[in-house]
């Protein structure tokens, strides 16, 4: 009795993690494919522990399948998990491989070792080749973890079949393999080894949760740019890289009438113009720069590489595509009233100021700087970029720049 619950204990077990991890999934945490694979795996581990009374090819073919697919759904997690390339026909084709194998070793050479050797095999070539295509795509500890994990796992499928082959001596009854050292040490090693990945992978799940968490607490719902918090930690990691010589600039850029547009277009259409800002921004956002909203209808753009000239530039390409965009919005509008509206209120338009920022610099005086740069913009009269001046950036570069269009207040 005892021998008979510790053997189902552990395809009892794999069903249970993957029910949790099936849960996980309902309630919106991606833990599907785990939970998919242990439930597959415990069946055929389960098939495993059910004794025959004659060596049948079909038994052995239809755990290995279990088996075998249990793997592939777990290798497209490790895939997905890391966003890495699946490469799911290769290991279909070792899938495939491995049932032929299992059919032939027990249907023709009645080998119950050369079976459990080929199929361990083919389920230790599917992860590593899930790894190799998730190799140096860790995000955070938990990832890391969970790499080792798997690698673990598929080095000792790989090593436990080579030792299976070379010194497991084969059984004459049907049931005596499983009975011997070697399948003891099967059962041993597939709960330890079933353990382990569960720990790991339910580590990394919490840890992206987490980090999902941090990420959405540092997010403006609105425009999905960076909030006031998220920026400034953006900022102090990106001017932390700097070279001690360097560079940066921090833009920070205001809607112009932004109020009147509310008013007289509604708040709905106030929103899109939010997010029309902040896609202009964020198609000029690079590795080493970062874009957040800083409240209202203030955004602010920092890059870690560019000087005054390319921001002045960046900033003429955000100006004149938030134009495009805020054109092609109104031409949109429906309504009898909309042309009267348009007549009656500007259209919104972007001032921008520009300041650069050196290494020890606080960001939060660089910032101050690029306000008042877009207050002078304000006076000279909207729509237009305002840098440093070009002495005191270091270089050759007018500090004012005219806008291409008259229209603004």
């Amino acid at each position: 009795m005892e021998q008979l619950v510790l053997e189902w204990s552990l395809p009892i077990g794999f069903g249970l993690f993957g029910l949790f991890f099936l849960y996980l999934q309902r309630i919106g945490i991606e833990a599907g494919h785990w939970g998919a694979a242990f439930i597959l795996l415990g069946i055929g581990y389960g098939i495993t522990i059910c004794r025959i009374e004659n060596l049948s090819v079909i038994k052995p073919v239809v755990e290995d399948s279990f088996l075998l697919l249990g793997t592939y759904v777990m290798a497209s997690g490790v895939a997905r998990h890391f966003h890495a390339p699946g490469h799911r026909r290769l290991r279909a084709a070792i899938v495939g491989a491995g049932v032929v194998a299992a059919a032939v070793s027990v249907g023709i050479f009645a080998s119950v070792r050369v079976e459990t050797t080929l199929v361990q095999a083919a389920c230790g070539l599917q992860l590593v080749v899930a790894l190799g295509a998730s190799y140096g795509r860790w995000r955070h500890a938990g990832d890391r973890l969970l790499y080792g994990a798997f690698l673990t796992v598929a080095a000792a499928l790989l090593i436990q079949s080579g030792i299976f082959f070379v010194f497991s001596i084969e059984g004459g009854a049907p049931n005596e393999w499983q009975e011997s050292i070697w399948g003891f040490i099967f059962k041993v090693t597939g709960a330890a080894l079933g353990v382990l990945l569960s720990f790991a992978i339910l580590l990394a799940v919490c840890m992206n949760i987490i980090e999902r968490l941090r990420s959405v607490s540092h997010l403006d719902p609105l425009t999905g740019v960076l909030n006031r918090r998220g920026f400034d930690e953006a900022c102090a990691r990106l001017v932390a890289q700097m070279p001690t010589h360097g560079m940066a600039t921090v833009t920070i850029v205001d809607i112009d009438h932004f109020k009147t547009v509310n008013d007289n277009f509604g708040h709905q259409f106030g929103d899109e113009v939010l997010q029309a800002i902040a896609r202009a921004l964020l198609a000029q956002c690079g590795v080493t720069s970062c874009v957040g909203r800083l409240g209202g209808d203030e955004f602010a753009f920092f890059s870690a590489t560019r000087n005054v000239a390319a921001a002045t530039s960046m900033a003429e390409a955000v100006r004149g595509a938030f134009q495009e965009t805020v054109a092609h919005m109104v031409a949109g509008l429906d309504g009898a009233d909309a042309g009267q509206r348009v007549k009656i209120a500007p259209l919104p338009t972007a001032s921008l100021g520009i300041a650069t920022i050196v290494p020890g610099q606080a960001i939060a005086s660089a910032i101050a700087q690029a306000d008042r740069l877009l207050y002078d913009a304000k006076r000279e009269g909207r729509d237009r970029v305002v840098a440093t001046p070009a002495r005191a950036a270091g270089h050759d570069l007018p500090s004012r720049r005219e806008p291409r269009s008259e229209r603004h207040n």
